[in-house]
């Protein structure tokens, strides 16, 4: 994308491209271009901002209840190998 184009996509961001990136950012890292963009947006947009709350909240509770899964389940879900539960807790809380 070029110097403009990244510019415009700055100033012009959507809600909905604003939700998108906020999904992409719990998988990657985002762009400098789209991390700025992202944060313009949500300077001004009291949705946007609650959008990003639910799914911090969200994030929080899946990983509560994974963890709670894996603690009290001996051989884990469904089976799972010890080392494959180590695995994961450690997983689950790098994400925090």
């Amino acid at each position: 994308m070029s110097p403009v184009r990244r510019v415009l996509y700055i100033l012009t961001l959507r809600c909905d491209e604003s939700a998108r990136l906020q999904s992409e950012a719990m998988d990657r890292r985002l762009a400098v271009y789209e991390r700025a963009a992202m944060g313009l947006h949500l300077v001004s947009c009291r949705g946007c901002k609650r959008y990003r709350r639910f799914l911090r909240v969200l994030r929080a509770l899946v990983r509560a209840v994974a963890i709670a899964e894996m603690d009290t389940h001996p051989d884990g879900p469904r089976g799972l190998s010890a080392e494959s539960k180590s695995r994961m807790k450690l997983l689950l809380g790098r994400m925090g």
